[in-house]
């Protein structure tokens, strides 16, 4: 299963090897309009978006 994490700024625990313990190919962009990109060529099977307000 593929997971898409769209991480713009840090601040948050590192979960990827979280996701990739729990069997997931993780694909990492840091911007809405580079998730946009992806998602244009390859559909995840989850999104994980980290935002900071």
């Amino acid at each position: 299963m593929r997971l898409l994490a769209i991480i713009e700024l840090g601040g948050y625990p590192n979960l990827l090897p979280l996701y990739q313990r729990l069997g997931f190919e993780v694909d990492v962009v840091n911007s809405q309009r580079k998730a946009r990109s992806y998602l244009k060529k390859t559909i995840p099977d989850v999104i994980v978006a980290e935002y900071i307000f």
